[in-house]
């Protein structure tokens, strides 16, 4: 019924749209939407009393009503009324996504709990298929809007939002559900001009959400084709989301120092179990909410891993589990206070000659090349160890991408190609390393 709901929304024209856009969120989302918004402000002593219970409420359900968990758990010799402390929970063992990938759904998750069927959507070549729980959107919504109040957002503000959505030929859709003009991210700016310009002046844009990809492209690109509306919209928007990637330098730089945005990003995942935005906007230092799902930072060598758990999704229980991102974190009382993304999802990162990892993060955001210069964006694809193939996308016609670029002391052979657009998911996220 909700997500029927939702979609229903989702043709609401714009002129009913505003006017129901001022009925509350707790109203429209239900009474859990206001429960979630309070647990937000709960103190962090009485909140890590709640988390504890969750989790061993949840390894109890866990353990009774899906069989991935019993055989897990009795494999493990792990009892619910065993787990009394974090540290006693933390001595558990973390659970792999190919761990529940050797399951089928309905023996890892228990349907009638279910508000729909979800996945990872595969980007790692991991795919893995869930479900979200039945208040799974009124707990999503209640932390994304704390979120964007840390800039001013209300839930009444207009927006655009610039993602990969498939809303057909058009330039921009409203949508109801989130008072948003979604953007077409595939139509070609220049050929909707005249559209772009009337809804910029007719609507009272205060914000902009999306990839940073996609938001730095068309603020790049509308600046280009129109100066005198690029102007118009910046002096009108006063803050800018970003979510869904890791919002690379290049993109963050041209947002922040030459539009003069304020922006903020965070972490999450497909999987809902960790939600972590920015306290210092730009800051790239994120703080899980302890009201949202129990985050650790698990030793390996000489870094850290991201292991989450879904303390209030039984209908697909995320126990300790491993979301394959790499962290530098910081600690308060032993626990994950903060972190830092290292690596993300173990994929942003290429086997140089020595057969060595090298973060992409590094060779390329931190050797300041010269090409972002004279490029909208940087892509690398790796077809064999030590070789990596540089893919730019500029207006420029250039025959030597490569005086642009500084590789030296990196153990890399080097080719580049120059092309129109970036490869693109089927989502329409821009990736730094293409596979």
């Amino acid at each position: 019924m909700i997500e029927g709901l939702k979609n229903f929304a989702d043709k609401i024209p714009y002129p009913l749209g505003r006017i129901m856009g001022y009925a509350p969120m707790g109203i429209r989302l239900g009474s859990h939407y206001q429960n979630f918004s309070k647990l937000i402000d709960v103190s962090d002593s009485l909140i890590r009393r709640i988390q504890i219970e969750k989790i061993k409420n949840l390894i109890d359900f866990a353990g009774n009503q899906t069989l991935f968990y019993r055989n897990f758990f009795n494999e493990h010799g792990i009892l619910s009324n065993s787990i009394n402390s974090f540290k006693e929970y933390e001595k558990l063992p973390i659970v792999q996504k190919s761990d529940l990938q050797k399951f089928a759904l309905d023996d890892r998750g228990v349907r009638r709990l279910a508000l729909k069927r979800s996945n990872t959507g595969g980007t790692t070549g991991q795919p893995l298929d869930f479900y979200l729980e039945k208040t799974a959107y009124a707990r999503e919504w209640a932390h994304m809007h704390a979120i964007w109040a840390m800039l001013g957002y209300r839930y009444t503000d207009e927006k655009i939002t610039i993602r990969g959505k498939n809303i057909g030929s058009k330039f921009y859709k409203y949508n109801f559900n989130q008072n948003e003009f979604l953007i077409n991210a595939y139509a070609p700016l220049e050929e909707n001009l005249n559209a772009c310009r009337e809804l910029i002046i007719k609507r009272n844009i205060q914000w902009i959400h999306g990839y940073p990809s996609s938001v730095y492209s068309f603020l790049r690109e509308l600046e280009s084709l129109d100066a005198a509306l690029f102007e118009i919209l910046i002096k009108k928007v006063r803050g800018v989301f970003l979510g869904s990637e890791y919002p690379g330098p290049q993109y963050r730089n041209y947002i922040e120092q030459h539009c003069g945005l304020k922006s903020i990003s965070w972490y999450g995942h497909s999987e809902m179990a960790v939600l972590a935005p920015e306290r210092e906007p730009g800051s790239g230092i994120y703080y899980p909410f302890h009201s949202y799902g129990y985050a650790e930072a698990v030793p390996e060598g000489d870094t850290y891993r991201l292991v989450a758990t879904s303390t209030h999704n039984l209908a697909s229980p995320f126990i300790r589990y491993d979301t394959g991102d790499l962290i530098e974190p910081t600690f308060k009382d032993g626990l994950l206070e903060c972190f830092r993304i290292k690596e993300g999802r173990n994929s942003d990162s290429v086997i140089d000659k020595n057969g060595r990892p090298i973060s992409l993060t590094g060779l390329i955001f931190g050797r300041h090349h010269r090409a972002f210069d004279h490029s909208e964006h940087v892509q690398v694809r790796q077809p064999a160890p030590g070789k990596i193939e540089i893919l730019v996308t500029s207006k420029e016609i250039r025959e030597n991408w490569a005086e642009l670029f500084d590789f030296s002391n990196a153990f890399f052979d080097v080719n580049f190609t120059q092309i129109d657009s970036p490869v693109r998911t089927p989502l329409g996220k821009v990736q730094l390393l293409l596979r």
